[in-house]
């Protein structure tokens, strides 16, 4: 009716001027196949104002006509201008699903922002294929999101399609316990599963959506983690003179990385390994924080050395992180396992205590526990000797803190395994029985920092590790994670699982505490014990014997003197 009320100039006039304006207004300028909600609107608001126009006209010339004619003619114009944007799109897409071979079948585990920011970009890419989305809750399930539907984690038992990766987006929704658990029930399944790069990653370049990011081991420990109080870290770091005994070790350079960013006003690092020493202190240099570092190779029980470092810089805080800590290894050298760890322990507890260091801290391990090698009986004589200084030191705040495995630590399990996997296995394992307690190395690190500020003499620590987790189990998870499958029947189809048996002193399972109960500290993944040492007559006799065997290569005698002194220890 409009059209049939306009001439023709004026019909081909107002054309003209409509076509001008949706490309002054950039109307052809965007690209259909990647048509959002707000192109919609940007179409609406033009076409609005294109009909106000036409309604002004409608009145200047006298035509007369309704106003709902106009509301009808907008409404078209946008069901029309709209819908073949949305059809040409959803064609587009249909096309590229059709004609694209080999794409992977996604699913994603979760529902909210980021799963749809995650579904927004992995539908624009030609590689994938979203299949599913899975909810935390049933509140969603049996919906849809973009026009994909949305399952219960049933959907695993249920679905026999193959599906190629897994995006965990779980918002912060859940605790890392959950978070873990849901991973678990997956690597059970296996599927791979994937964290999306992050947002920020992405919009700098720095990353791209194929650059799908792996679940990392430490995120199937079922714990959570709490953060670190950083306020109590930093008063007891800033504005001293720490000094670090086995930097390069990786627990000894985790320390020295958190340290660095404390403000200490000097950070030693005394390290026996030249090229240790040279990869912590190249890495140090790269830190924005401008500390002073010291790098001194050397061993721990050279006492003119230590005597020279903790006199000339005026050490505030010792870390003694020093030590042999391979069990085979010292089984087969004990000699070296009690110079380095026993008696290093007593060099650098006797030259700190000396030169009037306010704080030392001894990092000491679960295997100290009633030891069934030597290594952990050289551990365990180490805290002896930490707890005997603590009796009589009048200046010197003595210490330790006690746990358990940390993962990707040298030779620990996890790289061994992962070479193992690279090289089509077998993953070889001692005993499917035997169980470790696990903790990531920067919140131990972390929580070692902050026990050394709750000390106040003769304390043992010990770290909240959770529960303790079957090697066999973790050998398997591991598998999972590499995207590979067990081999359960040796017929070459996927990684296979050996056992080997128990290696000498090897145990079943490891302890943290020797006795008396666990007392609280006010971080509750920090725990104080109160244990029985032995006088310092018999302490000192048994370092006696124990010098006196090494220096004549008396292996029997050291664990006869080893039995006698470490409980739970047996030749």
């Amino acid at each position: 009716e409009i059209i049939n009320k306009l001439s023709k100039v004026d019909f081909l006039s107002i054309i003209l001027i409509f076509l001008f304006f949706y490309i002054l207004s950039g109307q052809y300028k965007g690209i259909t196949r990647y048509s959002t909600s707000r192109s919609l609107y940007l179409i609406s608001l033009r076409n609005l104002f294109i009909i106000f126009i036409l309604y002004l006209f409608n009145i200047f010339s006298n035509l007369n006509l309704s106003i709902n004619l106009f509301i009808q003619a907008f409404l078209n114009i946008i069901i029309a201008q709209a819908g073949l944007r949305i059809i040409l799109r959803d064609l587009y897409f249909r096309n590229v699903n059709y004609n694209k071979n080999n794409k992977e079948n996604i699913i994603i585990y979760g529902t909210g922002i980021e799963a749809v920011q995650i579904a927004s970009l992995i539908r624009l890419d030609n590689n994938y294929s979203l299949k599913a989305f899975i909810a935390l809750s049933d509140e969603l399930v049996g919906q849809h999101l973009f026009g994909i539907p949305i399952y219960s984690d049933k959907y695993f038992s249920k679905n026999d399609k193959k599906i190629d990766k897994l995006i965990l987006a779980f918002d912060n929704d859940i605790s890392n316990f959950q978070s873990n658990k849901i991973i678990n029930f997956i690597l059970k399944k296996g599927i791979n599963i994937f964290k999306f790069p992050s947002m920020d990653d992405l919009f700098n370049g720095k990353t791209s959506i194929n650059k799908m990011i792996p679940v990392s081991v430490d995120q199937i420990l079922g714990r959570d983690q709490i953060a670190p109080q950083m306020d109590l870290m930093h008063s007891a770091i800033k504005g001293k003179c720490v000094c670090i005994t086995g930097a390069g070790g990786s627990i000894g350079s985790e320390l020295a990385r958190q340290i660095v960013l404390l403000n200490p006003s000097k950070i030693i690092f005394l390290e026996n390994s030249e090229f240790n020493l040279y990869k912590i202190i190249n890495e140090i240099k790269e830190y924005p924080n401008e500390v002073e570092v010291l790098p001194s190779l050397g061993n721990v029980r050279d006492e003119v050395l230590l005597r020279k470092i903790f006199t000339e810089n005026n050490v505030d805080i010792i870390f003694h992180a020093a030590a042999y800590k391979h069990v085979p290894i010292v089984e087969k050298n004990p000699l070296q396992g009690i110079e380095n760890n026993s008696f290093g322990t007593l060099s650098v507890c006797k030259i700190a205590q000396e030169a009037k260091v306010d704080k030392f801290i001894l990092i000491s391990t679960d295997k100290a526990v009633r030891p069934t090698n030597i290594m952990g009986a050289s551990k365990r004589l180490a805290e002896l000797i930490v707890q005997y200084f603590a009796t009589k030191s009048t200046h010197t705040i003595f210490s330790m803190v006690r746990f358990g495995n940390v993962l990707d630590s040298s030779g620990s399990v996890l790289p061994l395994f992962r070479n193992q996997i690279n090289q089509g296995g077998p993953i070889t394992i001692t005993h499917p029985e035997v169980t470790r307690y696990f903790m990531t190395i920067p919140e131990a690190s972390s929580l070692v920092l902050q026990a050394g500020e709750y000390a106040s003499g003769g304390d043992v620590f010990i770290l909240d590790m959770g529960e303790q987790i079957k090697i066999a189990d973790l050998a398997e998870k591991l598998i999972y994670l590499s995207g590979r499958n067990i081999d359960r029947n040796n017929n070459g189809d996927g990684i296979a699982i050996k056992e080997i048996g128990l290696r000498p002193g090897e145990k079943l399972y490891e302890e943290l505490l020797i006795s008396g109960k666990e007392l609280k500290t006010p971080n509750n993944k920090i725990y104080k014990s109160q244990e029985s040492y032995p006088s310092q007559s018999i302490l000192n006799k048994a370092i006696e014997s124990l010098e006196i065997s090494v220096e004549n290569n008396d292996i029997g005698t050291i664990k006869k003197v080893l039995a006698d002194n470490v409980e739970g220890f047996i030749t």
